[in-house]
């Protein structure tokens, strides 16, 4: 891939297939899937789908072990497994869950691995935006809903790894108690629309950077693993 279609494709697939290849991190790939997950929040309705996309958002953010993240995910395996699927689902709660099953299940390791979940999981989460629109037809057919939810993701990954051509090195000058204030109480609500504020808080700290200020400026979306947002808290 190049940075040309990475700025331009509309092929989620493509763009986690790259992102594996790059060995881009675990905690990034999980964040897109459980953001992923959430655009759908909606239909997380089933017995341990909430709590098991929620207690794999805290590991990846060190706040609970990996053990209870895999027990949370052998509940929800439990409640799935005894769900009817078929060919052509009738419930999209029941697609959401599967996606959150995904986006939860950790027994394959390291980046690849991670890629091939985010890219179920956006499949996933599509054909349950799908169906709930009322407009899925089959496992082949891409309904106007699912393509939607496809570009959605596709945003969501830009949005969590910017332009991996061009990555931006932070001056620890930006991190100005403001800055980081901010920056931290947006990622702890999930609440991004201060995003505006901390381009200008970031350019009087002496942010010069054309690709940091216009993200923080753009119409989004923004999510927790936002570049932007984990360049300046120091995450990876």
């Amino acid at each position: 891939m190049t940075e040309g279609q990475w700025g331009s494709t509309e092929d989620v697939h493509l763009m986690c297939e790259f992102l594996g290849a790059r060995g881009v991190t675990t905690r990034k790939l999980r964040l897109f899937s459980c953001a992923a997950c959430r655009r759908v929040s909606d239909l997380l309705t089933i017995a341990n789908t909430r709590r098991a996309l929620e207690f794999t958002e805290q590991y990846l953010d060190g706040a609970v072990p990996l053990s209870v993240v895999r027990e949370a995910h052998r509940a929800l395996m439990g409640t799935v497994e005894a769900l009817p699927l078929g060919e052509n689902p009738a419930q999209p709660e029941v697609m959401a869950a599967w996606a959150v099953a995904f986006a939860s299940w950790w027994e394959q390791r390291g980046a690849y691995g991670d890629a091939y979940v985010a890219e179920q999981v956006s499949v996933l989460v599509s054909i349950a935006a799908g169906i709930a629109a009322g407009s899925h037809v089959d496992w082949a057919a891409g309904s106007v809903s699912e393509v939607r939810e496809l570009r959605a993701a596709v945003s969501l990954l830009r949005d969590i790894f910017g332009n991996p051509f061009r990555p931006v090195a932070p001056f620890p000058s930006w991190r100005t108690p403001t800055v980081v204030a901010l920056t931290a109480q947006m990622y702890e609500s999930r609440d991004f629309g201060a995003m505006p504020i901390l381009a200008d808080a970031l350019q009087d700290a002496g942010c010069d950077s054309a690709d940091v200020l216009d993200h923080c400026r753009g119409p989004g979306p923004h999510v927790r693993g936002c570049w932007v947002v984990d360049l300046v808290l120091g995450r990876e």
